[in-house]
């Protein structure tokens, strides 16, 4: 798009007159504000306002997008800062029509297109089932386009007709029907070119072909499948292919069950789709990408972007497909740096090495080449058993490895030696199957899964070859549990990645360099080329012309490292939600330990003496019981505790039944967690008992929830992957106590916000969380207000009226809440 300067102004009320479309036309929309106030009325069917955080942030978010754009357009790219925004916005501030609003008026004004990130499945389908409809409607009655949104997702979301037509011919018993024979050829003409069909004189035609023929052969496959497959089949080829819909199916559309091995033979990996496909036409993935294309707004998950950085590929931002984008609004945005660390990880032990191998020998039809990759796989093996089982001594979990170690040195020749001789015998019968478009439905399906073990033979030896050398911004490590040892890296500092290959947009480079570029770029991820991967030039696609996108980063919480964890230096603003004055209302009470009235005496939770006192956790597991069990009675129930393991939770849900005369249930026992939720909800004087996996997620508005107990600070035992973190930020490059006290605090601390978030789901809602902790307490003896953590913790506290260090004064305060309930 050309650049356009653009300033937006707080709408007067006065109709505007604006160039929109085809021509110019009046409206009283003149700005994002006057879309969001137009949404709000359409959402409420009447007269309303937004609320006072959501309209403070749709401002802020059409600030950083005009501020982006105007940049661009008086070249001062290159000296600006990334045009950023981020914000604490708390359940109940409306973030998500907020932002999008924004979004959406710059696409009818102005053109410009932004993608939508987000992690949870729930918040894409209410951006675009529910917000998005609103504006839209808005749009409308204000004169402008309406615009288009779309989700996009991975290809392996979606059913692949290729892969799903191939699949059969691995489904069906050849010799349970005579009809076998029709069904294969069924397959042959699916998967012919497409100029092998008269019928098929243009891909509409081919389209609608196919899908008859798609009709016909699964009817004619239904006496050859179990029962669960065929009814996916049958779904798959009639639902999940239909596009004809506002949106492309996917596979959690799918009703039922849904066994793994029926879903992988229908799905395809991008890496693995062919250049060129017959049924390109009906592919719901391909499909999505072309509405994306014609998308204004791209409502994605944080993988695509998490991929995009790990590869540095234009999976989404400079996709030659999609096209340019503008803007980017990353939701649930804490949730982006762990995802994009997860996607630059890799790992190599001998059971993964062990697995490919035994794909290798049933695919080689070489016998004397299988026996050999065979061999050399198993002397890889042993030797990298050896090796690494001697590295890891007597340590169980994680051994961090040295700075000056070479984890590989014990079984890196023989490693190379199986990887090059096994990738050369499946390319040469790769290249012994010939064209595609010459190949049988069987001889496709062989082909597929040879290309898919030479890229996983290339994937194993990355892993190896960052795993080689220390290199600031990585972890290694060695990791012991059951399955055996395994050898691990990942990136820890993704801020630059993100920053180069997401954040900045790029324009297509010279076309003729392409093919020749291309080429090298696939020399470079040979298994056998470029020892130092992540010292190759910069990759054709980033060497065009570059400009920053806007990026608004919006999340109920984020963490305190945020800004440097993400790379955008700037501060981090908080939203009002119209839940402030529920935890005003509400109490936050955390223990602390002294030898005052009122405090816990330090015999009880302690060990040590004086400046060297510490949790003693089974000390404090024994306090826990005894004080989970005065709070829960003084509320009369209506109590989630949350235990920070499931020994812990275990023992307090076993203790509580004991003790109490009300219904206690906990994750463990045999129901599921839907059960659990409905017979918490439907007892108010009931008690939840469970551990991280209930401290997101569980909405429990009303009196059912009145009192939230956690345990302890839910901080993750020490890893490599966190210390390395912290080494980042250390002015030597080694982290002591303060910098990985920060690292582990902050992430701990977004946990502990969204368990003490379970306490208020409605504006009606109030009561206490207890967190049973002493080391957060302002008066306790084991709190230090010096270190890091403090002020994350700090903040969690921050928005509620009453603070409690007290037992007996928190329980005083739970009883007059439950006299209170009982009197309304």
């Amino acid at each position: 798009m050309a650049a356009t300067t653009v300033t937006e102004k707080p709408s007067t009320g006065a109709q505007a007159t604006s160039a929109v479309g085809a021509g110019a036309h009046t409206s009283s929309i003149e700005s994002s504000s006057d879309l969001l106030a137009a949404a709000v009325d359409h959402k409420l069917s009447a007269k309303g306002s937004p609320r006072r955080g959501q309209q403070d942030l749709c401002d802020d978010v059409a600030d950083v997008m005009s501020t982006s754009i105007t940049n661009r357009s008086t070249a001062v790219t290159g000296t600006a800062p990334q045009p950023a925004l981020l914000g604490r916005a708390k359940t109940g501030t409306g973030k998500s029509l907020g932002y999008l609003a924004p979004a959406m008026f710059h696409a009818a004004k102005y053109g410009h297109r932004t993608v939508v990130s987000t992690k949870d499945l729930a918040l894409q389908r209410q951006i675009v089932d529910q917000d998005a409809p609103h504006i839209n409607a808005a749009l409308d009655q204000g004169g402008y386009d309406k615009s288009a949104v779309t989700v996009l997702k991975g290809f392996s979301n979606y059913v692949c007709p290729r892969s799903l037509m191939l699949s059969v011919t691995d489904a069906i018993d050849t010799t349970a029907s005579t009809k076998h024979s029709s069904v294969v050829d069924g397959i042959e003409r699916l998967t012919a070119p497409l100029t092998n069909d008269d019928e098929a004189e243009s891909s509409d035609g081919y389209a609608a072909f196919v899908k008859g023929r798609m009709d016909k052969f699964v009817t004619e496959s239904q006496g050859l499948l179990d029962e669960p497959t065929r009814d996916f089949y049958t779904w798959a080829t009639t639902t999940g292919m239909d596009t004809s819909g506002p949106n492309v199916h996917d596979l959690s559309d799918y009703p039922h069950a849904l066994p793994t091995p029926v879903k992988l033979s229908a799905t395809q990996q991008r890496t693995d789709c062919p250049a060129t496909c017959p049924l390109a036409a009906i592919c719901p993935p391909n499909i999505s990408r072309q509405r994306a294309a014609d998308a204004e707004v791209i409502v994605t998950n944080h993988t695509f972007l998490a991929i995009q950085a790990a590869v540095d590929a234009p999976v989404i931002v400079s996709n030659k497909t999609i096209g340019p984008i503008d803007h980017l609004i990353i939701d649930e945005a804490h949730e982006l740096p762990a995802i994009t660390r997860k996607q630059a990880s890799g790992a190599v032990s001998s059971q993964i090495i062990g697995k490919l191998a035994s794909t290798v020998s049933k695919l080689l039809d070489d016998d004397e080449a299988a026996d050999k990759a065979v061999h050399a796989s198993s002397v890889v093996r042993d030797l990298m058993r050896t090796h690494l089982g001697q590295m890891m001594g007597e340590e169980t979990g994680e051994l961090t490895i040295d700075e000056d170690s070479d984890p590989t040195e014990g079984f890196r020749a023989s490693f190379d030696n199986w990887a090059t001789t096994t990738k050369n015998a499946l390319l040469a019968e790769k290249n012994a199957l010939g064209k595609s478009e010459t190949m049988s439905p069987v001889q496709l399906r062989r082909s597929d899964r040879l290309a898919s073990a030479i890229r996983q033979l290339a994937e194993l030896r990355g892993v190896l070859i960052q795993a080689t050398e220390h290199r600031p911004g990585r972890a290694r490590w060695i990791a012991k549990d059951d399955s055996g040892l395994s050898l691990n890296t990942s990136a820890v500092g993704v801020a630059k990645i993100l920053g180069e290959r997401v954040f900045t947009g790029y324009e297509p480079a010279d076309p003729s360099e392409l093919a020749a570029q291309a080429a090298e770029d696939a020399q470079r991820g040979d298994i056998e080329d470029d020892e130092d991967q992540e010292a190759r030039d910069v990759p054709f696609w980033r060497q065009g012309n570059s400009y920053p996108l806007s990026v608004t980063c919006v999340s109920a919480t984020l963490p305190g490292t945020f800004p440097r964890d993400i790379g955008l230096d700037t501060d981090v603003i908080d939203y009002a939600s119209v839940f402030d004055d529920a935890y005003a209302a509400s109490a936050f009470f955390s223990p602390r330990v002294s030898n005052d009235d009122g405090g816990v005496d330090p015999d009880k939770l302690c060990r040590g003496f004086g400046r060297r006192k510490k949790l003693d956790y089974a000390k404090h597991r024994a306090w826990s019981i005894e004080t989970m069990t005065e709070l829960i009675r003084a509320n009369g129930g209506s109590a989630l505790v949350l235990a920070t393991s499931a020994q812990g939770g275990k023992a307090y849900a076993h203790a509580l039944r004991s003790a109490l005369d009300v219904p206690v249930y906990d994750q463990w026992s045999s129901a599921g967690a839907s059960v659990l939720r409905h017979n918490f909800t439907s007892n108010e004087s009931s008690v939840l008992v469970a551990t991280r996996g209930m401290m997101t997620g569980l909405d429990v508005p009303g009196d059912a929830l009145s009192l939230v107990i956690i345990d302890r600070i839910p901080r993750a035992p020490m890893n490599a992957v966190d210390n390395a973190r912290a080494d980042l930020i250390s002015s030597d490059g080694v982290s002591g106590f303060l910098e990985q006290d920060d690292v582990y605090g902050s992430d701990a601390a977004v946990l502990l916000e969204q368990a003490a978030g379970r306490l208020i789901r409605s504006i009606t809602d109030t009561g206490m969380v207890a967190l049973l902790d002493p080391r957060v307490s302002p008066k306790s003896d084991l709190t230090n207000k010096r270190n890091p953590s403090y002020r994350y913790y700090k903040q969690i506290i921050k928005p509620f009226g009453t603070k409690l260090s007290s037992t007996d004064d928190a329980v005083s305060w739970l009883a007059g809440q439950f006299s209170q309930r009982g009197r309304s």
